[in-house]
């Protein structure tokens, strides 16, 4: 499993280094009048040497990790190096906007270590720590979006925060979701946010049915993929949250295409 405080403090290195060469190279620079000499080429040659050492051994490491964020982090930097190492691009080198920008990308990247820390992965769980509801949502739409064909949710306390989960999801998949039957806080809620949307989009269906019928909560992606939740989607992040990977995704169907079979549509 990836260590995002170790990754973080490299990048915060690798940062500091790439400033020192911009602050280096801008002086070089400016003593020359903005034209280079072989003396000052030696002198930033040095330092891009180093540079390059230091971007090559930390590119190493990120390209032998796995993962959505990994990935991220490792296209960011190959930006990041690409533009440092060519500054004299740029049309004025005083202010280098070439490795400006790359130290923006930078502390980008490593914003997104520290939001990785709030998502563990594994094989078979995905672990949203507490406090990390923007993460959640990420996840859970990650998830969501890789439907082609149909999602189908069940959960018992549904709310119209549902809505937040699938806007982006194509308007050609369909959505079946499944909630109890029984009165609960949030529920007359839904059943507007549920009106307005049927009058926009017609890929949504929701089903209520007895409380007593309901088993495990579900996500099932296209028939094929799925995650057992152990919260309700809006409660994400509120506590730590876990989704655990569904072993048995055919038995898991055909319990909700049953529950489905006796649930009655949602009134509006």
């Amino acid at each position: 499993m990836t260590d995002y405080s170790k990754l973080e403090l490299r990048l915060k290195n690798f940062l500091r280094q790439l400033e020192r060469y911009r602050n280096i190279y801008i002086r070089l620079m400016k003593r020359s009048g903005y034209e280079t000499n072989n003396g000052l080429y030696e002198e930033e040659r040095k330092i891009r040497n180093k540079l390059t050492k230091e971007y090559g051994e930390l590119q190493a490491d990120i390209h032998g990790m796995a993962g959505y964020n990994e990935m991220t982090i490792a296209g960011r930097i190959f930006d990041i190096f690409l533009t440092a190492l060519d500054p004299r691009l740029e049309e004025n080198p005083a202010k280098n906007y070439g490795i400006d920008y790359s130290i923006q990308c930078l502390n980008k990247a490593i914003g997104s270590c520290r939001n990785a820390r709030k998502v563990v992965k594994t094989d078979d769980q995905i672990i949203i720590k507490k406090g990390a509801q923007l993460q959640g949502l990420l996840e859970i739409r990650k998830i969501l979006k890789k439907a082609e064909k149909e999602i189908c949710i069940q959960d018992r306390y549904i709310k119209v925060d549902i809505f937040d989960f699938i806007e982006e999801i194509d308007k050609n998949v369909k959505i079946r979701i499944v909630i109890k039957k029984e009165k609960y806080s949030g529920k007359p809620m839904l059943k507007k946010g549920y009106k307005i949307y049927r009058d926009v989009e017609k890929n949504v269906e929701i089903r209520e049915c007895e409380q007593k019928e309901f088993h495990s909560r579900k996500i099932i992606i296209d028939g094929k993929d799925g995650y057992n939740p152990d919260f309700t989607l809006q409660d994400i992040g509120k506590t730590e949250s876990c989704l655990s990977k569904i072993k048995n995704i055919k038995a898991s169907k055909e319990e909700f295409e049953t529950l489905w079979s006796i649930a009655t549509t949602l009134s509006i």
